[in-house]
Parts: structure tokens; sequence; C-alpha cells
């Protein structure tokens, strides 16, 4: 019976597998029979293939998009900056043809 206790703790272990280019999800199961005496083992497998494609096509997809806002946000900024740079110029110019260039300590 302590066998079957420690096979309880271990069937909680997921593991994946791939074979030929499909992908399996799998676990380990207790069997038991109507008088609850453990019998055993079985593996059970899910195919999850197309989960395992779909999550590669999500994950692309979230890259794109990720680097088309990431562009556009440092394209917009730049161009900001700029402006705001330019402004900054226009008005240290403005400032200095206003001062009289012999005041000036630069």
């Amino acid at each position: 019976m302590e066998l079957c206790f420690f096979f309880k703790v271990c069937a909680l272990s997921d593991f994946q597998v791939s074979m030929d280019n499909r992908h399996f999800k799998g676990k380990f199961n207790n069997i038991f029979d109507a008088g609850n005496r453990c019998l055993g083992e079985i593996v059970s497998l899910v195919d999850i293939t197309d989960q395992y494609k779909y999550l590669q096509v999500v994950i692309l997809t979230m890259v794109v998009i990720s680097i088309f806002i990431g562009g556009g946000l440092l394209i917009f900024f730049h161009r900001f900056i700029d402006r705001i740079q330019s402004r900054l110029i226009t008005s240290r110019e403005k400032l200095r043809s206003e001062i009289n260039p012999t005041t000036l300590l630069t």
C-alpha cells in the first residue's frame, strides 16, 4: 500500500514528448479497482500538435505586433523630440538676437 501512495504522489508529474513531428502531453495516472486497491499505472497521452502550432503562431503574431508598435512609438517620439529641439534652437537664437552681444559671456 505504501508503494501505491508513492505512485499517487508521482501521478502529478506531467511531461511532453515529441515524436515524428507530433507533440504529445502525457501524464501518469494510477489505476484502482472497485475495492480501491492500486493496480498500477497507465500513461495517457494527448495530441497537442495543433495547440503547439497555434501557440507558435500567436507568439510570432505578438512579436510582430510588438515590433510595429515599438517602431511606431520610436518614430513618433523621435519626431516629437526633434520638434522640441528645433523650437529650443529657434528660441535660443531669438534670445541671443535680443540680448546685446557685448553682455554675453559666451
